[in-house]
């Protein structure tokens, strides 16, 4: 019933990215036909008649006709609703179903409002969508349940009920009788005067008696319990029930072990008993999914293993938002598409030297159609592809400055294997120069540093993965396209006169070949933790990795991490 009056809210207002996942997920409208994720186009909130006419789905086209339009009878509205109803895969062809039996009810709920069409008249859509959400929420939607020999109930919904047998918990010194609860505010004496329950300690003492009376009465077979002690103090029994006869477990229960071993039902929770569930480890990688992984599963093993469980083994990815502007991500992409185009027709410095104008205008223009699914003002295009030109410029000039080179492969690909797990890898570019055989250079955007890569537990392994897995790797290199001007940030075995690329002992203290030789270690022992289902929370840097972690409300020890925001770095700000 949430799903359906949510749905029909969604007719009539917008709703956030979020929640039309959500109701994508309901089992009761799969004829809406939502899918997993949207398009990065997507507007992030967007009302129902706009998803419409996006998916093209016939049935969702004639939902929106039979909900917008003139004003109608309240009764035809409710026969709309029906309509509309069934369009969204509300229908249940099992009449012994739990479900049926709700559906029923709301029937009964439209059949209602549907009565008040001779007070309402004529009205609009959302003035009778609102007349069935209220309908709904006042409804009691009940169904016949299934005869249950055992039903927990409140103190309060047990007054007046004649049992086989009774079982009452939680009866001890320290909570029966209850405390008195008045109103804080209204005063005491105002509160006495007009004889208000809760409000004074001997109420609830004579409230607390009867209560123990009635239960005494309602069977043959009572059982009075507490628990018989919390983590620091002894609990005691109430005094109300300290006249009957004490009885130990076994003789009450026919399997006393429950309670014996830390069982929740039987105890206080137990300090042993919560490490049970906080395991620091789950189920082996099955060798099914050796060759399913990304390779950013060391990255996230590496930087804290419980976040590569949950995206990796649980499938618990960060989805990216739809979003009505291009935003840093897809702004990145399109000048990292223009310097592929260029660089794949011009594989040495004389060639790029020998770029046209033409050839620069045609790669902007192809790089920046890929915005083509935002509907952006022909203005902010203008200005987005003078940004790339004068990056191109700067790019151009770094270029032609650096010693003689060639480059190998663009977006060439290779593969490794590391602990049996088979890893494809995409290389934004090779080059070769007079010292270096095979120096790999990665494109980027944002800000990065080599000290990410320092061991044991390097925070993005994605260029010493490039070092083990491209053939004769001597050199690896960042190229900071957002850096003004443009530079290589990297580490070689030679070749400290290229820019911003200087020699691994230099920077890590050990020479190139060494320091391979210590990445494939590290990775190997982080691909490890992975497969033996390694999943505790210890984050490498909880500032960094925390504050930016979609898996917080998951983490069981986010609250626990001591994560130092500085006021100047507060996002926004």
């Amino acid at each position: 019933v949430q799903d359906v009056l949510k749905f029909l809210s969604w007719t009539m207002r917008d709703l956030s990215y979020t929640e039309v996942l959500q109701l994508g997920r309901s089992p009761y409208l799969k004829g809406l036909e939502i899918p997993v994720e949207f398009p990065h186009y997507f507007p992030d909130r967007l009302r129902f008649a706009g998803y419409a006419s996006r998916s093209k789905s016939p049935d969702s086209q004639q939902i929106t006709r039979l909900t917008t339009g003139r004003t109608r009878l309240l009764s035809d509205w409710v026969n709309i609703v029906h309509q509309v109803l069934n369009l969204a895969g509300w229908t249940s062809d099992d009449d012994s179903t739990e479900d049926q039996r709700i559906q029923a009810s709301l029937v009964e709920v439209l059949n209602d409002v549907a009565k008040l069409s001779a007070f309402v008249g004529r009205t609009s859509w959302q003035q009778a969508v609102t007349l069935v959400r209220d309908g709904a929420r006042s409804h009691e939607l009940a169904y016949e349940s299934r005869y249950a020999p055992v039903q927990v109930l409140s103190r309060m919904d047990s007054v007046g009920l004649q049992f086989d047998a009774l079982w009452v918990s939680g009866l001890a010194e320290d909570n029966w009788p209850p405390d008195a609860n008045p109103n804080p505010m209204i005063p005491i004496r105002v509160q006495r005067k007009a004889v208000m329950p809760r409000v004074t300690h001997q109420q609830m003492l004579r409230w607390a008696q009867e209560m123990t009376t009635m239960w005494q009465q309602s069977s043959n077979d009572v059982v009075f319990s507490c628990a018989p002690k919390d983590e620091q103090t002894e609990i005691q029994p109430s005094r109300l029930v300290s006249s009957h006869r004490v009885e130990s477990l076994s003789e009450v229960l026919d399997n006393p072990q429950c309670a014996a071993h830390d069982h929740p039902w039987g105890q206080a929770k137990q300090s042993d008993l919560i490490r049970e569930f906080l395991a620091d480890s789950g189920s082996p990688l099955p060798r099914s999914e050796y060759d399913r992984q990304r390779s950013s599963f060391l990255r996230d093993q590496s930087n804290c293993p419980f976040r590569a469980w949950a995206i990796h083994r649980l499938a618990l990815r960060e989805g990216q938002q739809p979003h009505r502007f291009p935003d840093l991500l897809d702004r990145g992409t399109i000048v990292h598409k223009t310097f592929q185009l260029l660089i794949e027709n011009a594989r040495s410095q004389s060639a790029i030297s020998n770029i046209t104008e033409k050839e620069i205008e045609d790669a902007i223009d192809e790089s920046v159609a890929h915005l083509k699914g935002f509907l952006l003002p022909d203005r902010f295009l203008i200005f987005e592809k003078t940004r790339i030109r004068k990056l191109v410029d700067s790019w151009l000039e770094f270029e032609l400055a650096r010693k003689p080179f060639k480059v190998l492969e663009v977006e060439g690909t290779c593969s490794i294997e590391i602990e049996g797990i088979g890893i494809s890898l995409r290389v934004d570019r090779i080059d070769e120069t007079d010292d270096l055989q095979a120096l790999v250079v990665d494109y980027k955007t944002g800000s990065v540093k080599t000290t990410s890569w320092r061991l044991p537990r390097p925070t993005e392994p994605q260029m010493p993965l490039y070092s083990l897995a491209v053939p004769g790797c001597d050199g690896l290199a960042y190229q900071r396209i957002a850096a003004d001007p443009i530079k290589h940030d990297g580490i070689a075995v030679a070749g400290e006169h290229d820019q911003g690329i200087e020699l691994a002992h230099k920077k890590f203290g050990t020479d190139f070949e060494q320091l391979k030789k210590d990445w494939s270690s590290s990775l190997r022992e982080i691909a490890r933790e992975f497969k033996s289902g390694r999943a505790v929370v210890q984050p490498t840097n909880p500032n960094q990795i925390c504050r930016t972690c979609h898996l917080m409300s998951l983490c069981r020890e986010f609250a626990d991490v001591n994560v130092a925001f500085e006021e100047s770095e507060l996002p926004g700000e």
